[in-house]
């Protein structure tokens, strides 16, 4: 029997108890790792009307395989990433973000099984950006560490070109860039088929090969739920 899983969006207030088991999830990920304190990973989010969550569950388990939140910038509160930079004296370009139609990509994670791993992550952003831009967020910031570059660079994120250096980032073990999004429709880049397909149809299902595995996966997207009521997952 192929596995079915869902990729659904939330409203961080609307569900707290999903937005729990999100943030557990996560902190798992990252202590696994050796991460912690990490400017994504308080809780503050939880209270925030403009923060959505992606969460990608197998539906005969309901277990989380993966997750990430997006953040719209507001005049009340500071995105994740900025909080970050702060302590790394590293400034943003006021023409890269601003409140009107900004946001951040953060908290992505993925459990840690090989057989999901090469296949999900590209979904879940590409899920994100769909969101993002159902959302009205044009330009999206993201950190382009060593497990989210390709992914963010193959779904259409850029390099900034106003400050195009690396830092190292959340540890000294990490190289770390920032990365942008924008102009979803108008530019060129390996996801955007895709993502078009998502954005006509963001409740749809589509069928994917696992690689180096001949067994499909069904996923399921139910994307304009943030829109509407809270999850229960």
């Amino acid at each position: 029997m192929r596995d079915v899983i869902t990729i659904k969006a939330f409203k961080a207030v609307n569900d707290p108890g999903a937005s729990v088991k999100f943030q557990n999830e996560h902190i798992k990920i990252l202590n696994s790792y050796g991460l912690t304190n990490l400017s994504s990973s308080n809780e503050k989010w939880m209270m925030d009307e403009n923060v959505y969550v992606i969460v990608c569950e197998l539906q005969s388990t309901k277990k989380i395989l993966g997750g990430l939140r997006v953040h719209a910038k507001s005049f009340n509160n500071l995105l994740p990433i900025e909080e970050a930079l702060q302590e790394l004296n590293y400034t943003i370009n006021e023409q890269n973000i601003n409140v009107s139609n900004s946001g951040e990509l953060c908290a992505f994670w993925i459990c840690r099984d090989d057989r999901y791993i090469t296949n999900l992550n590209k979904i879940i952003v590409n899920a994100a950006i769909t969101l993002s831009y159902l959302l009205g967020i044009d330009t999206l910031i993201i950190f382009g560490s060593p497990h989210t570059r390709k992914i963010a660079l193959d779904a259409g994120f850029e390099y900034d070109p106003f400050n195009n250096r690396s830092f190292l980032y959340p540890t000294k073990n990490y190289s770390t860039d920032i990365l942008f999004h924008k102009n979803t429709l108008q530019k060129n880049y390996k996801e955007k088929a895709f993502i078009e397909e998502l954005i006509d149809s963001p409740n749809t299902s589509k069928e994917y090969y696992i690689e180096n595995d001949q067994q499909k996966i069904l996923v399921n997207f139910s994307l304009d739920s943030a829109f509407i009521n809270a999850t229960n997952i």
